[in-house]
């Protein structure tokens, strides 16, 4: 991720940072940053490359993937005042997003596990263009499954290459017929759409948009035929009714864990500035 760090600094900087250009005047400082509410902590290490490609002094005293309390330092910082100022809000951007992706996680994952132990709560391919690795990453912190991080990770058989197909038999079929070896996942959206995919050899379903009554009664029926069926639940799941799914199924999938996550704040205060001697 260092090139992409690289260009979020770029982004942000342009030619440069005009109000620091005029304002400090060789000032060195120490700065610590925090955040304004309880999180799980994700981005710390991005944040803290950051700066150190500014040329500063960085500690860590909290970890990711560790609960954070308000006001709790997360960073400390050390060097050009100029530069500090200067990576500021690529960072704290960083650790605002990827704490909020982590916390919202964390909390879906403790909910689901009282109903359901084993459960997996996984992420989806819904994320900010450019920043996948790191949403992924930040849902791992959280105690969540990254899932699929890109096409060619995995076979996974959705609603429209159902319709190319004709029929989930006949793309279960194609499925086979050019990866016989590698395991594949089928979308259902139906009971009988997902019996048929069972049928014609699919061992691990993702059953897509069901409400929670209805997802248990179909989950029921699979596993008294199929117990081997790895049964996953997607689509509109809300956060706070996926322990409800979690009861039936191996994993519960949230695209908004990524796709329209509440940012945790976090900030940056600085602190014994020492001035440059005036020539």
């Amino acid at each position: 991720m260092a090139d992409a760090l690289r260009r979020f600094l770029d982004e942000d900087l342009g030619q440069g940072d005009l109000t620091s250009q005029a304002v400090v005047r060789g000032e060195s400082a120490k700065a610590v940053v925090f955040p304004r509410e309880a999180c799980v902590l994700a981005g710390g290490e991005e944040a803290a490359a950051v700066f150190a490609h500014l040329g500063l002094k960085v500690a860590r005293p909290v970890a990711d993937g560790d609960r954070v309390p308000p006001r709790a330092t997360v960073l400390a910082i050390e060097g050009d005042a100029a530069a500090i100022l200067s990576g500021e809000r690529v960072a704290l951007n960083l650790l605002m997003r990827l704490s909020g992706i982590a916390t919202a996680t964390r909390l879906v994952v403790e909910r689901c596990r009282t109903t359901n132990p084993k459960i997996e709560v996984a992420a989806t391919r819904k994320t900010t263009p450019g920043l996948r690795e790191l949403e992924k990453k930040a849902v791992v912190l959280g105690g969540g499954h990254p899932h699929r991080m890109r096409l060619d990770d995995a076979i996974l058989v959705k609603e429209n290459h159902i319709e190319v197909a004709g029929s989930v038999e006949e793309a279960v079929r194609r499925v086979r017929e050019r990866f016989p070896d590698r395991p594949f996942q089928v979308e259902a959206r139906s009971r009988d759409e997902a019996l048929a995919a069972v049928s014609a050899g699919a061992r691990a379903l993702l059953l897509d948009n069901f409400d929670p009554t209805a997802l248990a009664a179909v989950a029921k029926e699979i596993r008294a035929r199929h117990p081997d069926v790895f049964l996953e639940a997607s689509g509109g799941v809300d956060p706070d009714e996926a322990q409800r799914y979690a009861r039936h199924v191996d994993r519960v999938s949230l695209g908004r864990l990524t796709h329209s996550v509440t940012a945790i704040d976090f900030a940056l205060d600085l602190a014994d500035v020492r001035r440059a001697p005036r020539p």
